[in-house]
């Protein structure tokens, strides 16, 4: 039925040849795929009444294979592009969504606590990073003036002064004196275990480690009765003992000796003269 529609309807869509009569044609000899060749224009009239198929150029069936492959092709490349692309972006949005997630997580929460949106959590990292540096500038300013602080009190330790510091750290059953010095020095040990002893601290352990030009001392000790141990006083008394300049002292008795030899002089110029600096660094 479609055929003999199409055989008594030439003018149509597929530009077919009008002057086709279907009375001529003999019904034996003509197929579908003649009949699809002849409304396009590759069989002439007379080759489908004689049964031969006449092209006007190469073979159809060749030609309509060549262009549904190169249609094949074509839709086989633009759809492998699609998913080439497909798959490009979707490992971006992926890779850009892990790399929010990362800097969301590295920003204090009340910078970015009711900002959603990507723009504005990087416009917050932005300002909190620029935050940072200046931090960071100024705590390296404070570091160099505090190496430049132990370097001059290093300096000064070799010179002649004795103890820099003094802490006392509460331990189970006692307290741990530590003490960092220029230089080791034995009487003022001494008078920290003196006042250890005044204050009922027992000594049980005295370590001395030498690091870089100075001299750490750990004291361990054992109180009995830990309510009675008023820290406050112990730590004052060791300040007062060690921290205070011995050179200050010896300043004094200098001078003292100085008065005294100036006395002596002038009432008694034939006395000797007293060395009291050289008693009291006996």
């Amino acid at each position: 039925f479609d055929l003999y529609r199409e055989l008594n309807h030439p003018a149509d869509k597929h530009g077919g040849p009008s002057n086709f009569n279907v009375t001529s044609l003999a019904w034996n000899n003509i197929t579908l795929d003649q009949f699809f060749w002849y409304k396009r224009g590759y069989i002439i009239e007379q080759d489908l009444v004689s049964g031969q198929e006449s092209l006007k150029g190469s073979d159809p069936g060749q030609e309509m294979d060549e262009e549904n492959q190169r249609i094949m092709l074509a839709i086989s490349d633009n759809d492998e592009k699609k998913i080439i692309r497909r798959e490009v972006e979707k490992k971006r949005r992926t890779k850009m969504s892990a790399l929010g997630s990362s800097l969301r997580s590295s920003l204090p929460l009340e910078l970015i606590k009711g900002k959603r949106s990507a723009s504005d959590q990087i416009g917050v990292a932005v300002n909190y990073i620029q935050s940072l540096k200046q931090n960071i500038s100024a705590l390296q300013v404070k570091r160099d003036s505090l190496n430049q602080m132990i370097q001059t009190e290093t300096k000064q330790d070799h010179s002649g002064e004795v103890v820099k510091s003094v802490n006392i750290n509460l331990i189970p059953g006692g307290v741990e004196i530590s003490i960092c010095s220029g230089f080791e020095e034995g009487s003022s040990l001494s008078e920290l275990m003196e006042i250890l002893l005044q204050e009922g601290c027992d000594v049980v352990t005295s370590v001395s480690n030498h690091a870089n030009g100075r001299v750490f001392h750990t004291i361990n000790s054992q109180v009995e009765d830990m309510t009675r141990l008023d820290v406050a006083k112990l730590q004052h008394k060791l300040d007062h003992a060690i921290l205070l300049p011995r050179t200050t002292i010896q300043f004094a008795f200098v001078h003292l000796n100085f008065c005294l030899s100036l006395i002596f002089l002038f009432l008694y110029p034939n006395a000797p003269v007293f060395n009291l600096t050289y008693i009291v660094e006996r």
